[in-house]
Parts: C-alpha cells; sequence; structure tokens
C-alpha cells in the first residue's frame, strides 16, 4: 500500500517511462512549499488524453475536451491533464478552445495566481518560472501576467483570490488588488453556484475576515450573485477568525447585508443553499431579531424549541458581533442540556389519549398546547415527570384552555 504522494509520483514515472514529460502541479505543490499535505495531487503532462488512457491501468474519461483524464490507483483519484494553452473565454468562464502545446511553461503561464503555476517533477525538483514559490514566502497572492487578462477570463478569480487570501492569510498584491476593483463589475456575469461555492470555502478557512474585508472594502458586493441586486452598504467587518463554523459566517453575511425580517426567505433562498443549512439560518436569524434572555432559564426554554448546533451559533454571534458579556459557554449549553429531565413531549410519562380522557375533553388544537406545556414545567424542573402529577396539572391547563 502506498502513500497518495507515493502513487503520485509512480504515476510520473510510468509517463515519463513511456517517453512523456509529467510532473505535479497547481495546489498540491503550493501545500507542499507551505509544508502542508496536500488532500490531492494533479498532474500535468505533455501526453495527450488518449496517450494517457492507453498507458495508465485504471482511467475515467472526465473531461477529454479539456484534455483531463483521471487515472485511479488503490482507491485514490488523480486529475491528469495534457499541457494546453487556452483561446478567449466565450462565457466569462470557459474557453472557447483549448490547445495542446508541449512546453510545460506555456501551460503554466495559462493559470490564474503564481503560487498555483509552480511544478514539480518525481526528483523533488520544482519549476516556478513566474515567482510563485517567492510570493508565497513574502505571504502574496499575484496574478499570472496581467492581473486584469487574468480577471477577464474568468470572474470568479476575483472572488478566489479573496477565499485565497482568507486560506492563507496572504495579502492581496497592489496591481491585483487594483484589478479586483477595475473588474469587479464583471462579477455579475457569474452563476449563484460558483459563488456560494466560493463562500463556503471561505468559511472554512482559517482566515475569513480577510476574506470578508476584500467582499465589502472593493465594489465586489455591489456585483456578486445574488446580492449584486441588493442594497448593500459598506460595513466596518468584525474580526472573526477562529470560528470554525461556516453557519455562523453565513448568519454574518446576512447580518452585513442588513436583510430586512419579511425578506429573509427569499434572500436565502437565492444563494442556493442546501435545505438543510437554509433552514438552521432561518432560525437563527429569528433569534438575532429577537434574542434570548441572558438567563439559563431563558437558554433551556429555546433547548426545548431549537436544536443545540442552532443555539452555539447563535451564542457565537451574541458573543463576537453583539460583543455581549453575558453569553453561556458552549460548556454551560451542554450541561444544562444534560441536566434537563426531558427535551420532547414524546418523554413524557403520558400521552395525549390519557390526557385526553382525564381532561374529558374532544380533542383539538388544546391537546398540544398541554402536552407541550407539561414538557416545558418538566424541562424547567417546575413538576416532576410523574403521571400523577402530569395529569393533574394537565387537567387543570386542558379544563381553562378555551381557545
Amino acid at each position: 500500500m502506498y502513500h497518495l504522494k507515493e502513487k503520485a509520483y509512480l504515476l510520473l514515472h510510468s509517463l515519463e517511462k513511456a517517453g512523456y514529460e509529467a510532473y505535479l502541479v497547481g495546489g498540491c505543490v503550493r501545500d507542499e512549499v507551505l509544508q502542508k499535505n496536500p488532500n490531492d495531487y494533479d498532474i500535468t503532462t505533455n501526453a495527450t488524453p488518449t496517450e494517457v488512457i492507453r498507458i495508465c491501468e485504471h482511467t475515467i474519461p472526465t473531461g477529454l475536451q479539456h484534455g483531463t483524464v483521471t487515472v485511479v490507483i488503490e482507491g485514490d483519484a488523480f486529475e491528469v491533464t495534457t499541457f494546453r494553452v487556452e483561446s478567449t473565454y466565450r462565457d466569462f468562464r470557459r474557453p472557447e478552445s483549448v490547445q495542446f502545446v508541449s512546453s510545460l511553461k506555456e501551460d503554466l503561464a495559462r493559470r490564474d495566481f503564481t503560487f498555483n503555476a509552480i511544478a514539480e517533477d518525481r526528483h523533488g525538483r520544482r519549476h516556478d518560472y513566474f515567482g510563485g514559490i517567492s510570493d508565497i514566502e513574502n505571504r502574496v497572492i499575484r496574478t499570472v501576467g496581467d492581473p486584469v487578462e487574468r480577471f477577464q477570463e474568468d470572474p470568479l478569480r476575483i472572488v478566489r483570490a479573496a477565499r485565497f487570501a482568507a486560506k492563507l492569510g496572504f495579502q492581496i498584491n497592489h496591481s491585483c488588488y487594483e484589478a479586483m476593483v477595475q473588474c469587479a463589475p464583471l462579477c455579475i456575469h457569474l452563476s449563484v453556484e460558483r459563488v456560494t461555492a466560493e463562500l463556503q470555502k471561505m468559511w472554512e478557512s482559517p482566515y475569513p475576515t480577510l476574506g470578508l474585508r476584500l467582499l465589502f472594502d472593493t465594489p465586489l458586493c455591489n456585483y456578486l450573485p445574488p446580492f449584486h441586486s441588493w442594497e448593500v452598504h459598506q460595513v466596518k467587518i468584525k474580526d472573526v477568525d477562529g470560528i470554525r463554523n461556516p453557519l455562523f459566517y453565513w448568519l454574518y453575511l446576512l447580518f452585513l447585508l442588513d436583510i430586512k425580517p419579511v425578506d429573509i426567505e427569499e434572500r436565502l433562498t437565492a444563494f442556493r443553499l442546501p435545505n438543510r443549512i437554509k433552514k438552521q439560518l432561518l432560525v437563527a436569524f429569528q433569534l438575532i431579531i429577537k434574542p434570548i434572555g441572558a438567563t439559563s432559564m431563558a437558554w433551556k426554554e429555546a433547548m426545548l424549541t431549537y436544536d443545540l448546533s442552532t443555539l452555539f451559533v447563535v451564542r457565537q454571534f451574541y458573543e463576537r458581533i453583539w460583543m455581549q458579556e453575558a453569553v453561556p459557554t458552549e460548556e454551560d449549553l451542554n450541561q444544562w442540556y444534560a441536566e434537563m429531565p426531558i427535551h420532547h413531549v414524546r418523554e413524557l410519562v403520558i400521552d395525549g389519549a390519557s390526557l385526553q380522557k382525564t381532561v374529558n375533553r374532544k380533542a383539538g388544537a388544546w391537546l398540544g398546547r398541554t402536552l407541550k406545556t407539561l414538557c416545558r414545567r418538566v424541562a424547567l424542573e417546575e413538576i416532576t415527570n410523574d403521571e400523577q402529577v402530569l395529569l393533574k396539572v394537565g387537567y387543570e391547563i386542558g379544563k381553562s384552555d378555551q381557545a
């Protein structure tokens, strides 16, 4: 069993043995320069896709029109792409055509940022024609060639620059920053899905504050779908690094965009997030509009309605954005939750049928309300979860509830 990089080197060796050049390229080389372990390895070669398929045993023709074949070695996938140059971009995303070339330098020249344009052969020698290693050492984000041209080819690269700032903690090179500002209007051509995917990666990065500041300090927010058509104000971004929860950053973004409660569901839908995340954000947003009280009792009541993961995000918002001092810790919430005798109506020792029989009343909305009240009172330890106690208290509540 080989390690991931050993498998990548085996693949390079197979291509070289067949008479071709082959190199590791892109993010995997960048990560190794940063002394990080890559999650995957991409390969560039002067072998055509047909030749790669002939040489390698297990292949998947994932992107033949772009020169890409996926090679599978012991369950691990490696994208192998032929050296290529690209024509003009027809839709601010894809080139009209690609042409295979024999030069590694020509291939690297088409890439977005210098730190993604470094190649490494199987002997560990790095080929860096555009100063990517120097930029990594100086913690700078710079495009390969003219930044205006790179951003005009695919405006998503502007968002990616902000995302890489969040991922790496690097500063944007001055000419690159100016080009981001100049080319920001091109971002209206981006699809919502591509923007949302980049934002999600930004929230999962170590330095999301840097990314957020680039979104709001440049005109980007005025042109990014889906909020390019919304009224976006310039705002001061708080330092929100260190919160390892993407849901928090989505919530903070909604707050920064100053979305009105009446518009929240429509605006959230526009991001095309998974339904699970959308539902959690809708709940969390309501708890921003109507905050939970500062007492343990108020938070315990909230636990009867909302799941803990949502409450964790809300408490982080109260603490980091509103700078509230009397905010319970996650440990507090976990402890309070564990101490509560019950959390759901189904945990009561009585059911609706026994309560209805005791009250001697036709079933209706009163029954659900009464059970919820009993659940709340047991959870808050006002009464015990005892059959006789519950039927007695439930009888009193059920008789008085005439709604």
